[in-house]
């Protein structure tokens, strides 16, 4: 029966973008505490404070009994995965920092909740062209697929009696519907697959019927008079509901375990996102090593090259989208990660109630390949999951030629899906590179990069010319060493370059937090393959260590961390011990309406401030045995940005009495047209000691210094301004208590006006809460290209006594109180006249009168004897000398 569909709606609002499962986090905990993570008292207690409940995702697994497979790569362990869904108001930032600080876990991270790849079109009858493209019909004359040979489709369900599809269907005879695990698998009643979404046996589709259009691609029964035929022919499909009861995709990398563990050869995923998870990845490499499945999936429909995941993971088939004529279709993804190509557009398949009709978009692309993986298993068994995605890989039409590929020529992957080229090539080596070591080096006061690794060929012997040569269109990047030598490689043989890496130099104008594809080409005779390796350099933060104290700084005003996710960065460690800091920054404001910063905002975090350049270590400070520069504008600040510029110097010191400060200095530019008046600046910490959930702050005026504490004693952290005036510190309560600003139902522009400007002196009633600390200067009036120096210190100290002694030590070192003689003594040989303007500004031009050779310092003090800028002069002959002094050199 063929109906056409006069109308198609369906519910996309739902999918508008990938983004995070609300109050939901992943842990993966370390093996050493896998028998006693639930009689953990910090855990348990730290679960009962948000008021949740801690899960295993895969109660059902067990730890592989060996580590690795016969070539090399590790099993995973997904048994050590469990969930946590809480109903507390505390910031997920927060619980995700608190869990780190038990140092039970591996990986902390929130849940992903990612979203389906299609692309609806008003409904027209199609016939199924893309047989002909992709060579199915020459495939089936040679393999008609195995009906034992089965493909998971992890998706929205699938309508079970739709005419075309009910007898596709790969059944579990040994577990029928009778209320009993017959086959003892830990699901009972698992005929027809699974609702992971639901953990029922029932994957019926249900709001959305993206499932059963995918389904079609791969086991629509041929020469039934109904309907189409599906590319895998005899192939079946293993239907595996991941959505919930309203279309959300809440389980779906446990509908990939699902898959691998029912026997699945490939398992097809047509949804995704742009964030990377931990979790993903250890479920793609479960599912490849530990199950020998090979995962196939959709690589977005963004017309553009950004990542999705899973399609980007590691050991993952990412297949892109082509039209009628192999050109890329016009929304598909492309990128460096992109396998091959299937038909994307207009391709016609099944729809609930036994109708068909035609749409676009790669989640139909996918389904092709994995069905095509089908039929290569069912006609070559031996072939593990790598080996499969390498025979299709290898065997695709070379379509980069075609005029409309050539603006994404190397981008879409390795060609277009030969089903039948596939079944028959058995010639043609796959050249993949593992085990990758990239290290850098300082090379004639530049880096260096270099890239080691195994070279392993999945398929036929290679010969004795077979090379490897590394390219790149970066313009960041030089390449010294490009060719490698592999030689003749039989069927899983490897080798190395370890001794012999390839080697690139990284220039200076790289910009920060780069990524840089590296293109490795392959060589051998008839063969010619490639592969990207994508690497991160001039990463935009670093740590500042002093033995007692380390501290991520940023290039973007953040201290603590770097990215949103509280990943880039340790925080701010204590003698090695946890992280006492979530979240930290510096603001900049005018009004409550304009404040700029980078810390906690309305949703998620505030990204005004951006780098002008990437953090980097001074060489040989004159302040501090450890120091950092960093710039920065509030150019992404919108309609509310102030239009000035940061130049932030932080700097500690490694002698025993000052390793426990850090100093970050801020010098405020107005690059703006206007006077900025009512300035206030601050510098904003969610120290969490211990417990946060018994955390109290004070403020202590003598030492200017505002901290956070653990209610049953012990560690302290702070802040303490140095140079500044007009203090105002105000102590948070996150959750709003007593009056305070909240920051648990987003921290407003208005509530960091209000703590910048208001004092708050304490927080933490009773027996504490989760606390943080806000401490600022202001207000000030700043003209037109004048600047303003405030100066703050991180202060941490093993009890309230000892924070104050290193509040004190940290003046005391600012100010160099113990160098100073008298920086306005009157050296006899050297006068100086007419210093223009005076006072000094940033610029001043001066007369000095040397009477002797000699050697000239002269420095810059500010009116409370600090340094604040030096400039020498060796050898001064006799005479007077007019000098410009620019204090921002």
């Amino acid at each position: 029966m063929r109906l056409i569909l006069s109308s198609f709606l369906l519910f996309l609002s739902l999918f508008a973008s990938s983004q995070y499962q609300q109050k939901t986090i992943l842990l993966k905990v370390k093996p050493e505490y896998r028998s006693e993570l639930l009689s953990n008292q910090n855990l348990n207690t730290l679960i009962q404070d948000c008021k949740g409940e801690l899960q295993r995702v895969f109660p059902n697994h067990k730890p592989p009994k060996e580590q690795y497979d016969r070539y090399g790569h590790s099993f995973i362990d997904i048994s050590l995965w469990y969930q946590l869904k809480y109903k507390s108001d505390i910031s997920e930032s927060t619980i995700i920092q608190n869990l780190k600080q038990l140092k039970l876990f591996q990986y902390v991270e929130q849940r992903v909740l990612n979203t389906l790849f299609f692309t609806p079109n008003d409904p027209q009858i199609g016939e199924q062209w893309y047989l002909n493209n992709i060579h199915a019909y020459e495939a089936w004359d040679i393999e008609k697929g195995d009906t034992n040979v089965v493909i998971g489709v992890t998706d929205t369900g699938i309508d079970r009696v739709q005419e075309d599809l009910i007898d596709g269907i790969k059944y579990n005879y040994e577990d029928t519907v009778d209320g009993i695990d017959n086959d003892n698998d830990g699901f009972i009643d698992n005929f027809c697959g699974w609702d992971v979404g639901n953990n029922d046996n029932n994957p019926q589709w249900g709001p959305i019927g993206h499932g059963t259009f995918v389904s079609g691609f791969v086991s629509a029964v041929p020469d039934n008079g109904l309907g189409i035929a599906g590319v895998g022919y005899h192939i079946k499909t293993l239907p595996v509901k991941i959505d919930d009861t309203q279309g959300y995709l809440v389980h779906d990398y446990e509908g990939i375990v699902y898959a691998a563990d029912f026997g699945c050869a490939a398992i097809n995923a047509s949804w995704g996102g742009p964030i990377f998870s931990q979790f993903g990845q250890d479920v793609i490499n479960y599912a490849t090593f530990n199950r020998n499945t090979l995962v196939v999936a959709a690589c977005g429909n963004s017309n553009n090259s950004v990542w999705m995941y899973p399609a980007s993971y590691e050991n993952v088939l990412s297949v892109a989208a082509t039209d009628s004529l192999d050109v890329r279709w016009s929304q598909s993804s492309y990128g460096s990660m992109v396998d091959l190509n299937a038909p994307g557009t207009f391709v016609y398949s099944t729809w609930p109630g036994n109708i068909y009709f035609s749409s676009h978009g790669t989640s139909f692309s996918a389904p092709m390949v994995a069905a095509a993986v089908g039929l290569v298993k069912s006609h070559y068994p031996w072939m593990n999951a790598l080996q499969l995605g390498e025979q299709m890989r290898v065997s695709a039409d070379i379509i980069d030629t075609i005029a409309g590929n050539i603006p994404t020529k190397d981008l879409m992957g390795a060609g277009r899906l030969n089903v039948y080229k596939a079944l028959i090539d058995t010639t043609t080596p796959a050249i993949r590179f593992e085990n990758r070591k990239i290290a850098f080096s300082l090379n004639d006061h530049s880096d260096t990069l270099s890239i080691s690794g195994k070279f392993i060929n999945y398929l036929a012997p290679s010969s004795a010319g077979l090379t490897a040569q590394i390219s790149t269109s970066s313009p960041y990047l030089l390449i010294l060493n490009s060719t490698f030598n592999i030689g003749a490689l039989a069927m899983n043989a490897s080798t190395d370059n370890f001794n012999n890496a390839f080697k690139i130099k990284i220039l200076p104008s790289i910009p920060q937090n780069y990524q840089a594809d590296i293109k490795i080409s392959y060589t051998d005779g008839n063969y010619t393959g490639f592969e990207f390796i994508r690497v991160e350099l001039n990463k935009g933060y670093l740590n500042i260590d002093t033995n007692k104290i380390t501290m991520t700084l940023t290039s973007n005003s953040r201290i603590g961390f770097n990215d949103d996710n509280l990943n880039q960065g340790v925080g701010l460690l204590y003698k090695g011990g946890r992280s006492m800091l979530s979240s930290g920054g510096f603001l900049v404001a005018t009004s409550s309406n304009n404040v700029s910063d980078n810390i906690y905002g309305q949703q998620g975090y505030d990204h005004d401030f951006t780098p002008i350049n990437t953090i980097s270590e001074i060489a040989n400070p004159t302040l501090g045995d450890q120091a950092f520069e960093c710039k920065y504008n509030d150019n992404e600040a919108g309609l509310s940005k102030l239009h000035i510029q940061v130049k932030q110097t932080s700097y500690a010191y490694n002698q025993t009495d000052k390793q426990k400060f850090v100093i970050l200095t801020y010098r405020i530019y107005n690059k703006g047209n206007t006077s900025l008046s009512n300035l206030y600046a601050a510098l904003y910490a969610d120290f969490d000691i211990e417990k946060s959930t018994t955390n109290k702050a004070a403020f202590d005026a003598s030492h200017q210094m505002t901290y956070t504490y653990q209610a049953a004693g012990g560690k302290m952290a702070g802040l303490m301004v140095l140079e500044g005036n007009n203090i105002h510190a105000y102590n948070i309560d996150n959750n709003g208590d007593n009056g305070s600003v909240s920051i648990y139902d987003g921290f407003y522009s208005f509530e960091k006006f209000q703590a910048m400007t208001q004092t708050r002196d304490s927080a933490g009633y009773g027996a504490g809460g989760d606390v943080s600390n806000m401490l600022s200067c202001g207000p000030y009036t700043l003209g037109i290209n004048d600047s303003l120096t405030l100066s703050f210190a991180v202060v941490v100290g093993d009890h309230l006594y000892d924070l104050k002694q290193v509040a004190q030590e940290a003046h005391d070192t600012y100010y160099n109180t113990a160098g100073i003689s008298n920086p306005r003594e009157k050296h006899q040989s050297l006068s100086l006249l007419n210093a223009q303007p005076n006072p000094f500004s940033t610029k001043s031009q001066i007369t000095i009168i040397n009477n002797k050779k000699q050697n000239v310092e002269l420095s810059l003090y500010n009116n409370l004897g600090k340094i604040l800028k030096t400039w020498t002069m060796p050898q001064l002959q006799k005479g007077t000398y007019p000098i410009m002094l620019d204090a921002e050199e």
